[in-house]
């Protein structure tokens, strides 16, 4: 698979955004067919891939095997932007919130495991298998990327929208963080702060174990 410049992309998504708004297509509509949606937008066909994968994932695409890709209803509540942005801004304003972030992935991570053994497809199931496996790579950033995946393959099996949004409003800003100079492994678990993060002007206690 030929993965495209995150800009381009980017670009390519926003004009996707503009030509539903401009159509004004609404929730459950399908989009035009890919290679004439490429050529109405002048675009290569990875590109507009690309793109649509992007917006799937933002929740604003739904995309069904073989019978093509609709604009998918939103809601403000739970869309995963809403989730997303705000992290983003509290991580801006101090990195060291990764810590709080962490802590509240995992709360939820154990109902979105439970929901996803109950629901997940035997499809679903083979991909968890495969995204743990590669959580095994000696390579560090790809174990790290994997865990990741793992992880949201289980939110996506789990069939609980609110859930998959929530771990990916969680783990986007963690993995954008981690780019830099994380002050933690965006996959270890919770519960380890540094010493300074006390109750009076922290985040709400020394959270050591």
């Amino acid at each position: 698979m030929i993965v495209m410049p995150k800009r381009l992309a980017d670009d390519v998504a926003r004009r996707v955004r503009a030509l539903i708004e401009e159509q004004k297509l609404e929730a459950g509509m399908r989009l035009p067919a890919e290679r004439q949606l490429a050529a109405q937008l002048g675009v290569s066909r990875n590109s507009l891939r690309e793109a649509l994968a992007m917006l799937v994932n933002e929740g604003v695409l739904l995309s069904r095997r073989g019978g093509g890709t609709f604009v998918r209803w939103q809601h403000e509540a739970w869309s995963e932007q809403n989730i997303v942005q705000p992290l983003k801004t509290l991580l801006s304003d101090d990195p060291d919130y990764s810590f709080d972030i962490l802590e509240a992935r995992h709360a939820i991570e154990a109902s979105t495991a439970w929901h996803a053994a109950m629901r997940a497809t035997d499809a679903e199931k083979e991909k968890i298998r495969l995204c743990f496996e590669a959580t095994q790579s000696e390579d560090p950033d790809l174990a790290s990327q994997a865990d990741v995946r793992f992880h949201l393959a289980i939110a996506e099996a789990s069939h609980n929208v609110v859930l998959l949004q929530t771990m990916r409003g969680f783990f986007r800003p963690l993995t954008v963080l981690s780019q830099g100079e994380p002050p933690a492994d965006v996959s270890r678990p919770a519960g380890i702060r540094s010493p300074d993060r006390t109750a009076p002007g922290g985040h709400g206690g020394d959270y050591r174990r």
